[in-house]
């Protein structure tokens, strides 16, 4: 049984209302009966108050009160447990399957058709609750999928405009190597290098490419000779000589 009526301390007014119940109902339908009526004594409800409140007639609230109908929706319960969660005193889902398990076993004895469209209708309810959660899942998995390929579009935009600027760059630095190409002939190969050649300070050295360059125009374009150690000039020994002398 459940222990609604315990949450009152005073015994609820429609309790003493109650006919007693026909020795002749079921176990199934008498247990259902006095859930029933602990349910409506608790909400404290009056049958006329609940039938000028909600769309049923007083003669069909008596009878399920009295056991002599049960009711084929859950829409009765449902509406007595929702009278008491405005009362404060909502029931434990325990308490609300437990009930509901109640009314389908006598439903089930008193009226077997009524159980069985009771049961369809149930398993269509689950049903459509079923193919509703798997539309939003479906809604869910087509948001998910448009997000990836915006994304993956994103991706691919951006790897155009690197290849892009990646050729760009080839291009220019295949120019650049194709324009420093054509002024090899102004360096000394290092095989014109003799090998016992003097090293001389950076300045200085400079300064004798500068001049070889300038005379390459009168060699045919070739540079002049590397200057061996006869020549006029020598290495300098370190940042702090001035010049290098010019041998004898």
């Amino acid at each position: 049984m459940t222990d609604l009526a315990s949450h009152e301390s005073p015994a609820p007014r429609g309790a003493d209302r109650f006919a007693p119940l026909s020795p002749g109902l079921s176990p199934a339908v008498a247990a259902w009966t006095r859930e029933l009526r602990t349910v409506w004594s608790v909400a404290d409800m009056s049958i006329n108050r609940f039938a000028g409140r909600y769309p049923v007639d007083k003669g069909t609230l008596s009878r399920y009160l009295n056991g002599k109908l049960v009711p084929r929706d859950q829409w009765f319960l449902n509406t007595l447990l929702a009278v008491l969660a405005e009362q404060g005193r909502a029931v434990a889902q325990p308490v609300r399957d437990h009930l509901i398990e109640l009314q389908l076993e006598a439903l089930q004895v008193a009226h077997p058709h009524e159980y069985k469209v009771r049961r369809v209708s149930d398993e269509l309810e689950l049903a459509h609750v079923g193919w509703q959660e798997a539309q939003r899942y479906a809604r869910s998995l087509e948001e998910q999928l448009a997000d990836r390929i915006r994304q993956i579009e994103e991706l691919a935009d951006k790897n155009g405009q690197l290849r892009a600027a990646w050729d760009a760059d080839r291009v220019t630095v295949e120019a650049e190597k194709h324009r420093l190409g054509g002024r090899r002939h102004l360096v000394p190969e290092p095989d014109q290098l003799p090998v016992d050649a003097p090293v001389a300070h950076p300045p200085v050295l400079a300064r004798q490419l500068q001049h070889q360059l300038a005379d390459s125009r009168w060699t045919g374009g070739r540079p002049a000779p590397y200057p061996d150690r006869s020549t006029s000039w020598r290495p300098v020994p370190g940042p702090t000589a001035a010049t290098s002398q010019a041998s004898p």
